[in-house]
């Protein structure tokens, strides 16, 4: 191959070696026009921050003049929040019941698996992982959100937190009452002791209200009303006792 490669010896002529003289200002002019663009690229995006003017300009380096209405511009917050946040994925009939003001309550002790109740039902809960990072932003609008589209307008959103990971939710369409007869016969009435054994179980034992099982019973106050209506429970002085 090296033969190839060899460059043939120029002839003398007159003493003297020429050279056919190459011309670079098509080059030039090219690799000016890159550097203008790259220029004028990083001056917009340096401008472009609550400048409408330079959101304007590139929009038209970008060719999507014909493109109106609000432009979101998307700034991190400092700091992030994203420690106090926890994402949580819902049906549309839970997030209507959200959007009206119902309020959502996880029950359970410490050691339990957490399930999340509103006031007529009770859902599982578990944790998801996504391979994509969840920006959370107190204001973000959709292009049918704004009517009119007339003009060009800029308003700036702020992400306060960062998430990766949510919660699941599947409704249970049967929840257990074995807890709740485990914590009420605790109490349980004994008609054959005397007055003053009677005494001593109820300074003893674990009384409950109805707010009590709430915290530890995993349903919701619904359920758990309708429970209570199929036990041998009786109310005294606002415990709930086993009959």
């Amino acid at each position: 191959m090296e033969k190839f490669l060899k460059r043939k010896p120029l002839t003398p002529t007159s003493g003297k070696t020429t050279e056919k003289p190459t011309s670079n200002h098509s080059n030039e002019r090219e690799e000016s026009n890159v550097k203008n663009r790259r220029s004028e690229s990083n001056l917009l995006w340096t401008n472009v921050r609550g400048n409408i003017n330079a959101v304007n300009a590139l929009f038209d380096v970008a060719k999507l003049s014909h493109l109106k209405g609000e432009v979101q511009q998307i700034e991190f917050s400092e700091p992030l929040l994203s420690g106090d946040y926890r994402l949580l994925q819902v049906d549309p009939e839970l997030a209507d019941q959200i959007e009206k003001g119902s309020s959502l309550t996880f029950r359970g002790e410490l050691d339990d698996y957490p399930v999340l109740c509103t006031k007529d039902a009770t859902y599982c809960v578990k944790e998801a992982e996504t391979s994509n990072t969840l920006l959370v932003l107190p204001q973000l609008d959709f292009t049918n959100d704004k009517g009119d589209e007339s003009e060009r307008v800029l308003a700036t959103r702020k992400v306060i937190a960062m998430q990766s990971r949510y919660l699941e939710l599947k409704k249970v369409n049967v929840v257990s009452s074995s807890r709740l007869r485990e914590l009420l016969r605790e109490n349980e009435l004994q008609w054959d002791a005397d007055e003053q054994a009677d005494e001593n179980m109820e300074q003893n034992a674990k009384l409950y209200t109805f707010d009590d099982l709430l915290d530890v019973v995993q349903m919701s106050e619904v359920q758990l009303r309708q429970a209570l209506q199929h036990l041998p429970v009786i109310q005294q002085n606002g415990m709930i006792l086993w009959n």
